[in-house]
C-alpha cells in the first residue's frame, strides 16, 4: 500500500529527470563554459547615442561576410550660433566721412573740407576770398571732373561773381588742391562760402555724385568800422562843445548874479 501511495512522486521525478536531459542535451553551450582555448567566440556591440548642441551621432550594427557584426557610424554637424552669411552687393555711390575732415564720394574720391582766406582792400566794395579744398583719387582710373563756387550773403544774397575751376587728368593716388578767387566782397562782413565737385559719372564701376562743402567766413569791415569810429569821434566833439558852452553859460550867470547882489 505504501509503494502504491509513492507511484506518482516517483513517475514525476523520472519525468522532470528526462525532461533536464533533453533541455541540456539541446542546448549544449548554456551547459559548457567557455574557456580561454575554445573556438568560441563572443562579440558585444554597443550602441550609444548622446546629442550634443550642432552634432548628431548614430551607430548601427552592420555585418561583416564573415557573419561577425561591426559598429558603423555617421556624424552630421549643424551650423552653430554665430555664423554668419555675407552678401556683396554692386558699388553704389555715397558720401561717408573721411580722414582729415574728408568726405568720400562712392569710395573712389575723397574731398577735403573748404578752407579760406580773406585779402582787404582799399576800395570799400572791394575785398577778395580765396577758397580750397582738395582732391584724392584712390581709384584705379584717371579722373577728370569740376569745381563751382559760390559766396551767398544775408538772406541768401549772392556776392561776387561765382567761378568754375576745372579738375582735369587726376591721376591714380593724386591729392590736388583746387583753388579759386572770388571778388567784390563789400562790407558783408558775413558770408556763407560753398563748393561742389562734380566728378565723373561713372569711375571704375561706381556712379558717382556732385559733392557740396560749405563754411562759413567772417571778415573785419574795415570802411565801416573807419565810418563808424568817425561818426563817434564827431558826436564825441558835438557832445563836448555843447557841454563846454552850458558851462560857460552857467559861469556867466554866476557871475551876473553875484554882481546884481553886490549893488546897494
Amino acid at each position: 500500500m505504501r509503494s502504491i501511495t509513492q507511484l506518482p512522486t516517483i513517475v514525476s521525478t523520472i519525468f522532470g529527470t528526462l525532461a533536464a536531459a533533453v533541455v541540456l542535451a539541446a542546448t549544449p553551450s548554456l551547459a559548457t563554459p567557455v574557456l580561454p582555448g575554445d573556438d568560441t567566440s563572443v562579440i558585444v556591440v554597443v550602441a550609444s547615442t548622446s546629442p550634443t548642441a550642432g552634432t548628431s551621432t548614430s551607430a548601427s550594427p552592420s555585418t561583416s561576410p564573415t557573419g561577425s557584426a561591426q559598429p558603423s557610424s555617421t556624424s552630421t554637424t549643424a551650423p552653430t550660433s554665430g555664423s554668419s552669411v555675407s552678401a556683396s552687393s554692386a558699388p553704389t555711390s555715397g558720401t561717408t566721412a573721411g580722414p582729415g575732415g574728408e568726405q568720400s564720394i562712392g569710395g573712389v574720391l575723397y574731398v577735403s573740407g573748404l578752407t579760406w582766406v580773406y585779402t582787404p582792400s582799399i576800395n570799400p566794395l572791394a575785398g577778395t576770398l580765396d577758397l580750397h579744398f582738395t582732391v584724392r583719387n584712390v581709384s584705379k582710373t584717371t579722373a577728370t571732373g569740376s569745381a563751382h563756387m559760390w559766396l551767398n550773403g544775408i538772406f541768401g544774397v549772392t556776392v561776387g561773381q561765382p567761378i568754375d575751376v576745372p579738375v582735369d587728368n587726376l591721376k591714380p593716388g593724386e591729392t590736388r588742391v583746387v583753388a579759386g578767387t572770388i571778388g567784390s566782397l563789400s562790407q558783408w562782413t558775413f558770408v556763407n562760402a560753398s563748393a561742389t565737385f562734380t566728378p565723373p559719372p561713372v569711375l571704375d564701376g561706381v556712379t558717382l555724385t556732385p559733392l557740396t562743402r560749405n563754411t562759413t567766413v567772417w571778415y573785419v569791415p574795415w570802411f565801416m568800422l573807419l565810418v563808424i569810429a568817425i561818426l563817434s569821434i564827431a558826436l564825441f566833439e558835438v557832445r563836448r562843445r555843447r557841454f563846454a558852452r552850458e558851462a560857460e553859460q552857467a559861469l556867466l550867470d554866476a557871475a551876473t548874479a553875484a554882481a546884481g547882489s553886490t549893488q546897494p
